[in-house]
């Protein structure tokens, strides 16, 4: 059995084996026609010498025209229409700029002295706040034993009472000065020869009174420290607003000129 299957394998390898030189004589004829026609094509031979001078000149001329290229100005063609039209707007930029600056500059004004108000508010509050911690120290500490709280509270009652006492007598103060200088109804409003401020009121009831301004202005001020401002309305006469802001009693709101506020006079 082992001599029969020796025969077969050595078959089959004789006969792969011829099939291999087939192969490679095929791949030889196909090269020998190959190389004949390679012959028969003509080849101009260049020298090493004349094909380094070829590329030097290609890589000359190269860097020529990318010197010129990089040496000029792109020039846009732009139509003369076209031109005039960016020129009318760049213009009327510049215009518009130009008128814009002057209210630029007052705003910014208006900022730094609003800002150099507040820094100073700050200052002070800090004061405050300084000396307050350094009294709630000292009490904390015993140091002003000597004082009863009983004491403390009523001197706190007597300095309150005084404080509406006073705020009480300056307003029946004002409302009397308002009543007579700035009343809806003048005695004789027929009668130009003494004019006083009192015939400069406005003769229509539905306006509020410069008392009733000052008050909601005086109310807002301290009941509403965070949002002092009242917004007007049709009831508020625009001479007493336009008066107010001339003698600097009041204020406008940096964003709304409807809304006033009471001048900081305690700072």
């Amino acid at each position: 059995m082992s001599e029969i299957e020796s025969q077969l394998s050595s078959a089959e390898n004789r006969h792969k084996l011829q099939d291999g030189m087939d192969a490679c004589n095929q791949k030889y004829e196909q090269l020998q026609q190959l190389h004949e026609e390679a012959v028969k094509i003509p080849i101009e031979i260049v020298k090493a010498t004349e094909a380094e001078t070829i590329w030097k000149a290609k890589l000359k001329l190269l860097r020529a025209e990318a010197e010129v290229r990089r040496q000029t100005q792109p020039q846009v063609l732009v139509q003369e229409d076209v031109y005039d039209k960016l020129v009318e707007e760049l213009q009327g930029s510049i215009d518009y700029l130009t008128d814009t600056l002057p209210s630029i500059k007052a705003e910014q004004q208006r900022h730094e002295q609003l800002l150099t108000s507040e820094t100073s508010m700050k200052q002070v509050h800090e004061k405050v706040r300084v000396h307050l911690e350094d009294r709630l120290i000292q009490v904390q500490q015993g140091s002003h034993d000597s004082v009863s709280e009983q004491e403390l509270k009523k001197e706190l009652r007597g300095q309150i009472k005084n404080a509406d006492n006073l705020g009480t007598a300056l307003m029946r103060k004002t409302k009397a000065f308002l009543d007579i200088h700035f009343s809806h109804s003048p005695e004789d409003p027929s009668d130009t020869s003494s004019m006083d401020s009192s015939q400069l009121a406005p003769q229509n009831e539905g306006y509020v009174t410069l008392s009733k301004i000052i008050e909601a202005l005086m109310v807002n001020c301290l009941d509403f420290p965070h949002d002092p401002y009242v917004h007007l309305d049709t009831t508020y006469w625009p001479p007493y607003i336009e008066m107010l802001k001339r003698v600097g009693l009041v204020v406008n709101h940096p964003d709304d000129s409807n809304r006033i506020r009471l001048t900081n006079f305690h700072i």
